[in-house]
């Protein structure tokens, strides 16, 4: 089959796997208030992306900020076109598999064989990718996933060419890749041994000081300038960090075999990656035993030092950054399947072709048959080059298992419902799921469900006090005129917080609202008074702009005038220049002046 046809094969298969991702809702972890965020930013400004000057940071990806911000001003930040582009950036990767594989592959056979057609099927219908691609705010993974597997290839044609253009672009294409997501750092060890790795028999890369020192430079250099940018954009970094560096010393024996057991877990993810599961709270211990003889397995093929090796350690360092969140200070879930889509890609294409180096051994062993009761070498087995055409039709089955597998993942990611219905009956006692279970439950009219949902999720036990799972009921009894039932709960929720929940407040003023359309004239003062007080409550704590030119209009449409110039002056200086809501903040404020007097 031409080349051309095997990149239409893959590029039909794989969009027609994740075909029904398209029509998918906007996930209620991440993508709702990722999407308010943008709406709300009325300036694209690149300094703001690449160099905020926050006091602290965590995730530092201004090309995911970039592309969002794109979304906004190309389609309006449309969900189905944003998952439009998440399918494509994965095609694109499962089409760069393709050609990393290529460049696996030995000249001779470049034009004879379906490696690479193999590999990228294997990687694009994976079903463990689906949470990368059909989860918006997943899109961090696939987008650097391209600049990551850009960057090996051209790495390997430096190698086989010498070409200076080839290490240049693979520098930038790290840079990229690292902006992108930071996990993508971990492509340095593979990177390290793409550098040492033999030259394979044949080649005709350039082996000396000048080649290497040239890598070098390319890979370090991308890390330094990573770093670099980095360090410009935060003055410090999160506590989440230190907390969990806070783990090694307290008990490092136990954060060594939490990280062989994550090890072992996402390997066993990418050759087996079922149940599929979107919150992983906790894994089983036994994969620590399992994490063993593959970590001896991996010092091994780095010993081998072959570009093979080199490929499969660059997807096993693309896994080394996830040790760090399975502390469970950083991300919403210690373990993820997202975890492992970048690694896929390098990890299921240095076994496939390790799988066929073995086939090839395999074939061209002398074989022993019995003929006539007597042991005779089966000549026309002897020596012969290894018969593709009969072990690759073996992954059809496989491949058509992987297309409804993925298939049927991307349904179940389509609409929050199902989602998170499958999700609770994975992990029963995990309170953020019984949470986003409820939410998407009254969303779809299902009070009764929602109101058990979000019930189960309250009484769960958590460490530490969390306002949301008491904010987001009190929400669902606002909503259906429950003001008594939900103004104990809002009591509630001021009283665990000491009176620092911005949140609380706001819904209590939502609350008093509702309250003052329905109570008869003689409770009218008191309910105004309630609004009043809650708002100088929230006032007092210093919230966002929005908040206090919603207070603005709340004290304006109450005729507390006074109140409403002291909300919209400070609307006014909080919004940014060229922001439309700081000239209707003045607008109003003008206003409420003119009511004053």
């Amino acid at each position: 089959m031409r080349v051309r046809f095997q990149l239409l094969l893959v590029s039909a298969l794989v969009l027609a796997a994740y075909y029904p991702a398209i029509f998918a809702e906007f996930n209620q972890v991440d993508d709702i208030g990722m999407i308010r965020a943008i709406e709300h930013q009325d300036t694209l400004s690149l300094k703001s992306l690449f160099l905020p000057g926050y006091g602290n940071g965590l995730y530092y990806r201004p090309l995911l900020g970039l592309s969002f911000y794109l979304d906004k001003y190309f389609w309006g930040l449309n969900s189905s076109f944003m998952h439009l582009e998440n399918i494509l950036l994965h095609l694109l990767n499962a089409l760069l598999v393709f050609f990393l594989s290529r460049e696996l592959v030995a000249r001779q056979e470049v034009g004879n064989t379906y490696i690479p057609l193999i590999c990228a099927l294997a990687f694009g219908l994976h079903p463990v990718n689906v949470e990368s691609v059909s989860w918006v705010s997943g899109r961090t993974d696939p987008l650097a996933l391209v600049f990551i597997l850009t960057a090996a290839i051209l790495l390997i044609r430096f190698r086989k060419t010498g070409s200076v253009r080839y290490v240049a672009a693979s520098a930038l294409a790290l840079c990229c890749g690292f902006m992108s997501k930071e996990s993508a750092l971990g492509f340095l060890l593979g990177g390290a041994l793409f550098i040492v790795a033999k030259v394979e028999e044949g080649g005709n890369a350039r082996g000396n000081a000048v080649s290497k020192s040239l890598m070098v430079l390319a890979v370090a250099g991308a890390g330094v300038f990573f770093f670099f940018f980095r360090s410009s954009a935060f003055i410090s970094n999160k506590s989440n960090i230190g907390l969990t560096l806070q783990y090694w010393e307290i008990s490092p024996l136990y954060s060594f075999m939490l990280i062989l057991r994550s090890f072992g877990f996402y390997l066993k993810k990418i050759f087996w990656p079922f149940p599929l599961n979107f919150a992983i709270v906790q894994i089983d211990p036994l994969y620590e035993l399992m994490a063993l003889p593959l970590v001896m397995l991996c010092i091994w093929i780095l010993w081998r030092r072959s570009l093979l090796s080199a490929v499969f350690v660059a997807g096993v360092g693309l896994i080394i950054p996830s040790f760090v969140i399975a502390f469970g200070q950083i991300a919403w879930t210690p373990f993820s399947e997202r975890y492992v889509y970048m690694a896929s890609a390098f990890i299921v294409t240095a076994a496939v072709h390790a799988m066929h180096q073995l086939f090839e051994r395999w074939e061209q062993q002398p074989r022993i048959s019995p003929f006539n009761g007597i042991l005779q070498l089966s000549v026309k087995n002897l020596s012969r080059p290894a018969p593709l055409a009969r072990w690759k039709w073996a992954f059809v089955p496989l491949f058509c298992a992987a297309l409804v597998g993925t298939a049927q993942r991307n349904l179940a990611w389509c609409s929050n419902l199902s989602l998170y219905a499958d999700t609770v009956k994975k992990v029963p006692d995990f309170n953020e799921v019984r949470n986003m279970y409820g939410i998407a439950l009254y969303r779809s009219g299902d009070i009764a469900g929602a109101e058990r949902e979000m019930a189960i999720a309250r009484s769960l036990y958590s460490f530490v006090y969390d306002e949301k799972f008491d904010l987001n009921y009190a929400s669902v009894l606002r909503e259906q005129k429950r003001y008594q039932e939900c103004l104990e709960v809002l009591q509630k929720v001021v009283k665990k917080t000491k009176g620092k929940s911005i949140l609380a407040y706001e819904e209590l003023i939502h609350v008093h609202q509702g309250r003052l359309v329905e109570c008869p004239p003689s409770q009218r003062q008191a309910v105004v008074a309630s609004i009043m007080d809650a708002s100088d409550r929230l006032y007092a704590l210093e919230p966002s702009a929005e908040v206090h030119y919603m207070l603005g209009k709340i004290a304006l449409s109450l005729q507390e005038s006074g109140r409403a110039l002291k909300y919209f002056a400070k609307a006014s200086e909080k919004f940014e220049q060229g922001s439309p809501y700081k000239a209707f903040a003045i607008k109003l404020m003008k206003r409420a002046k003119i009511s004053n007097v």
